[in-house]
């Protein structure tokens, strides 16, 4: 006779609870609206709440307290109900979000239904000298930018440069690997495998450099993909006004290259015997209509850096691509954003490339 095991889960009978009453709320709202003739007016779930339940209201300290215990007891988030299902279905949560890594789910046996298997193509775009692909309306000129000074002093005391990730969960292609399914996500919470381990290599060999680096290792895409810019910009403005000496933002990711027929791009060059990830500097600018004075700086930056870059590892860098959107780099005089290699590279090829331009940019920004 086989037997199974009852589990009382105490915190979701909690849940469960507030979620009928919560919705024994909102019928009864709903139906004394109909009822008073004042028509069908839907609120949000959120709203409901805070209207019935007062002290759940976040407009002042005790109600930011009491959301906060709410959010621990029951695990989900009452601006964002749905977060309520994904918590009793875990595979529904990490199919909408998309961090499922080779269709696997990491804490349990579900698996989401296999795609196609598309090639994987490696080739190499090199860019010596510097170039810009320029996709705004402005003239640049990346030769009279080579003359010109840069208004950065990155001596003294304190931390010069900052280490981000506003796509933190970006990953790469298995070793070996020469084809991929295309219903994978390439996105990985674990830091072994994401952008916060090339991030490290990077910080690492500048601060071999003397260069005193923050790596900030924050989840910006996690739980939500949308809004993870404006997540890193506040990041980014709370080490600024705690490190005033921070002139230097490098937002690192890893670019996605999909050709129409499904193969995926690998960009790659053989350096010292050993293949490297290209990497590629993105520029933002203000045509996109946000502030951002001094994008004139960060690219004249991005083409010294890059000209450095080029004399010591030849092919290593891609055409600077200078956006009509700003990406945050607005923040310093000299934030950009690094795609190390893309989606069809390994990790071992990107940290092999943070590990060559680490090495780069610290002489380069000694020489400054």
């Amino acid at each position: 006779m086989s037997y199974r095991a009852v589990v009382i889960d105490g915190r979701k009978i909690i849940k469960r609870v507030v979620l009928i009453f919560a919705l024994g709320i909102s019928f009864m709202f709903l139906s004394l609206m109909l009822k008073n003739g004042q028509g069908l007016k839907i609120k949000a779930p959120e709203k409901i709440l805070n209207s019935e339940i007062p002290v759940m209201s976040s407009e002042n300290k005790i109600g930011e307290a009491f959301n906060k215990v709410f959010g621990f007891f029951l695990s989900f988030d009452k601006a964002d109900m749905k977060t309520a299902l994904f918590k009793e279905m875990p595979v529904a949560y990490a199919v909408a979000q998309g961090y499922l890594m080779n269709n696997t789910v990491e804490a349990g046996e579900e698996t989401v239904p296999k795609g196609e298997e598309k090639p994987i193509k490696a080739i190499s775009s090199g860019a010596t000298p510097v170039m810009i692909n320029n996709q705004t309306g402005f003239s640049v000129s990346p030769e009279a930018m080579l003359g010109e000074s840069l208004s950065l002093n990155l001596k003294g005391d304190g931390p010069k440069v900052l280490i981000i990730h506003t796509h933190t969960t970006e990953s790469y292609t298995p070793e070996g690997a020469d084809t991929y399914n295309d219903s994978s996500t390439d996105r990985s919470l674990s830091d072994a495998e994401n952008m916060i381990a090339v991030g490290r290599v990077m910080k690492n060999e500048l601060e071999k450099a003397g260069i005193e680096v923050i790596h900030d290792t924050e989840l910006h895409d996690y739980p939500s993909y949308n809004g993870s810019y404006a997540h890193a910009l506040k990041a980014i403005n709370s080490y600024l006004e705690k490190y005033p000496s921070i002139q230097v933002v490098l937002d690192v990711h890893r670019d996605a290259i999909v050709y129409d027929d499904g193969t995926k791009a690998k960009l790659i060059t053989e350096i010292e015997g050993k293949d490297a990830a290209q990497v590629m500097i993105v520029c933002g600018t203000n045509e996109g209509g946000l502030e951002h004075p001094n994008w004139r700086e960060n690219l004249k930056f991005s083409v010294k850096m890059q000209n450095a870059v080029n004399g010591d590892y030849p092919g290593l860098m891609r055409n600077i691509n200078l956006r009509t959107e700003r990406f945050n780099g607005h923040t310093t005089k000299a934030s950009i954003i690094l795609e190390m290699g893309t989606s069809g590279n390994t990790i071992e090829e990107a940290k092999y490339s943070a590990e060559l331009l680490g090495k780069s940019i610290g002489k380069f920004f000694n020489s400054i």
